[in-house]
């Protein structure tokens, strides 16, 4: 089995949707592997508390979508990591 870990810079500069994108180009390009492995709240920073509540999505959101089909792109296993999750009641999840 060939795993990729991946870990991924995150300038506050930069936006949730370019930070996807990059994202789903480092999956993509782990072409070959069995597994591929995000960091934890990548999408926002793990430490960017504040962004937490304006960046959260539903568990099938935008970052679902992108790594889905980077996962297919690729032809991986892939865990994406964690985002700010906001179920449907409101409460924010990791």
């Amino acid at each position: 089995m060939r795993a990729s870990l991946i870990q991924i810079a995150v300038d506050p500069d930069e936006s949730v949707e370019a930070r996807r994108v990059r994202a789903a180009s480092l999956v993509v390009a782990q072409r070959g592997a069995d597994l591929v492995v995000l960091p934890e709240l990548w999408p926002v920073g793990a430490f960017a508390y504040t962004a937490f509540e304006a960046e959260a999505e539903p568990l099938e959101g935008p970052t679902h979508e992108a790594m889905a089909k980077a996962a297919a792109e690729a032809g991986v296993w892939l865990h994406a990591g964690s985002f700010a999750e906001r179920a449907d009641d409101g409460t924010l999840y990791n």
